[in-house]
């Protein structure tokens, strides 16, 4: 169970750390202060839309399944250029 806390401003971003298949479930409990004020979106590690709750969502379940991370691609070629002493470019392919 985890409580996002009340931030100072009008926004917060909480990001949570999951393992592939790990179970994964988002009930929303809607604030009796100020009912009205609320929303969330739940992305996936694409950064694609899961659940976007819209404004003002009801108190319920929005999300109970398990997570899926994709499998990084292998890199086959890596190149660097431009070294110097605090930095570096890195490139490589897939």
């Amino acid at each position: 169970m985890y409580t996002v806390p009340n931030p100072p401003g009008n926004q917060n971003t909480v990001s949570l750390t999951v393992n592939d298949g790990d179970t994964l479930v988002l009930d929303y409990i809607a604030d009796a202060v100020t009912p009205g004020d609320n929303e969330f979106t739940l992305f996936d590690s694409e950064g694609i839309i899961v659940i976007d709750s819209g404004f003002s969502p009801a108190t319920g379940n929005y999300f109970n399944g398990s997570a899926s991370c994709p499998t990084c691609p292998a890199v086959t070629t890596i190149t660097v250029n431009n070294v110097v002493a605090d930095a570096a470019e890195i490139g490589w392919t897939k």
